[in-house]
């Protein structure tokens, strides 16, 4: 008996709808960028972190832009094969 391969969180992504990826993206933008170097900026120690936080932000926001980008393309993938059949 073969066993099942567990899911990883980019797939989970990627099965559900197409938005929720982008609300994903923005959420995190709008948290690395904003939110979180507001709340800490009076804290000597991660101070010196935010830049580090807000150069980062781009690669997390990708990644669930590319989420949503292959949302959109598995879905169309899907019901182009469920119409050719």
């Amino acid at each position: 008996m073969r066993s099942r391969r567990r899911k990883i969180g980019f797939e989970y992504l990627i099965e559900m709808p197409w938005w929720i990826s982008l609300g994903l993206a923005i959420i995190v933008d709008i948290s690395l960028l904003w939110v979180i170097p507001n709340k800490f900026s009076t804290s000597s120690i991660l101070n010196g972190l935010i830049p580090t936080i807000t150069g980062f932000a781009w690669v997390l926001t990708g990644l669930f832009l590319f989420t949503a980008i292959c949302s959109v393309y598995m879905r169309d993938v899907d019901k182009n094969d469920w119409n050719d059949s």
